[in-house]
């Protein structure tokens, strides 16, 4: 019993690791999609405001908007997965971290999910003693298996070679 608490506690500190890492992720990306959103955003009003030379009442709107949408995705895109990495708010779930790890890696598949499913069944009848061994030798199995190892998000990577493109443009222009 002992030995079967602390691997099933090892999969969940395990799962937690990967959430926390999954909302740095998005934090990241997000705060190279709003560097990029502002940008764009701040270039676009001042090429109109050079071109054609707009009045007061039009230059405030361009103003007012640009704050509130260089916050808007500030929230949006930086703060609240940071919210997140902190559990401030509504986190993803076990399951669903089990779902996107089985969706990246192949040779795990959805052998976490099915050992969280199991458990929630293990729970809800705690008197059926059959489903403990079977998860034992299911984390056996995953237990060759680290999170350490890297996992990629493909995304992320080409946000940032998009960013680095996006520097090297501004660049030329100033």
């Amino acid at each position: 019993m002992n030995i079967y608490k602390s691997n099933y506690e090892q999969l969940i500190e395990k799962l937690d690791q990967f959430i926390r890492k999954y909302y740095l992720n998005k934090c990241i990306k997000g705060s190279l999609y709003t560097i990029a959103a502002v940008l764009i955003l701040f270039l676009s009003f001042n090429l109109l405001e050079y071109y054609f030379y707009f009045g007061t009442g039009v230059r405030k709107v361009f103003f007012y908007s640009f704050i509130f949408a260089s916050l808007f995705a500030l929230g949006y895109w930086v703060l609240n997965p940071l919210f997140r990495y902190f559990k401030l708010g509504d986190t993803i779930t076990h399951e669903d971290a089990a779902k996107i790890i089985g969706d990246h890696l192949e040779n795990v598949q959805d052998q976490r999910l099915t050992i969280l499913q199991l458990k929630n069944k293990n729970l809800q009848r705690p008197t059926v003693n059959y489903l403990k061994p079977v998860l034992i030798r299911k984390h056996k199995r995953l237990a060759l298996f680290h999170l350490n190892q890297p996992l990629t998000f493909r995304i992320t990577e080409d946000i940032l070679s998009m960013h680095c493109l996006l520097y090297y443009c501004f660049y030329l222009f100033c």
